[in-house]
């Protein structure tokens, strides 16, 4: 019925355990619906909570083959945020972006304002983008939609237990686009996925 039995919580003074009393709406709460719907773990879209950006792991509870609640985590990647601004050479002409299956963003290096808005709302052409890298191949596209030609570079990420695949994206100004500069534009491309796997 959504009721909460046991929520743990690991804060900076420790970790606390408690009894959870509130209802929750089975019809609408993602992270109830979406594991029971799919019959598997799931990953729920970032979130705001407390001042950080969580998503949530959900994943049916089976009893006899049956599916009777769900077990949810939530996993702050706030630190992602940190990690995409510092990567070397990031400015607003050249900047790299975290993005959910549904185009939400996690992270975004140029501009954290950006956080938790959608790509599809900017670039609608992204959504069958997304559909394609559930196919593990990297993606290149140059679009115009923001007003500047900007070059993307699409690499899917793949999270452990999850069959859906989240977005890494590389956005460059064409004009700043040199030999050397796609040269290195790889490098921190390959460089911040194995950042992410450690992250992950």
């Amino acid at each position: 019925d959504g009721r909460f039995t046991l929520y743990t919580q690991k804060t900076e003074t420790g970790i606390t355990i408690r009894m959870v009393d509130e209802f929750y709406d089975s019809e609408e709460d993602a992270w109830w619906v979406e594991p029971l719907k799919h019959q598997k773990l799931v990953i729920i879209p970032p979130f705001l909570f407390d001042g950080k950006i969580l998503v949530t792991l959900a994943a049916p509870i089976f009893f006899q083959g049956k599916a009777i609640g769900v077990y949810c985590t939530n996993l702050d990647v706030t630190s992602i945020q940190k990690t995409t601004e510092s990567i070397p050479g990031t400015s607003k002409n050249n900047f790299k972006l975290f993005c959910t299956i549904s185009g939400i963003i996690a992270a975004n290096g140029a501009d954290s304002s950006q956080i938790l808005k959608n790509q599809f709302d900017i670039y609608p052409e992204f959504k069958a983008l997304f559909a394609q890298l559930q196919n593990s191949t990297v993606i290149e596209r140059i679009s115009n939609a923001s007003g500047l030609p900007l070059k993307f570079i699409f690499v899917p990420i793949a999270l452990k237990g999850v069959d859906e695949k989240w977005a890494f994206i590389s956005a460059t100004l064409m004009d700043t686009i040199t030999a050397p500069a796609k040269k290195a534009l790889v490098a921190t491309i390959v460089q911040y996925m194995l950042i992410l796997c450690i992250i992950v």
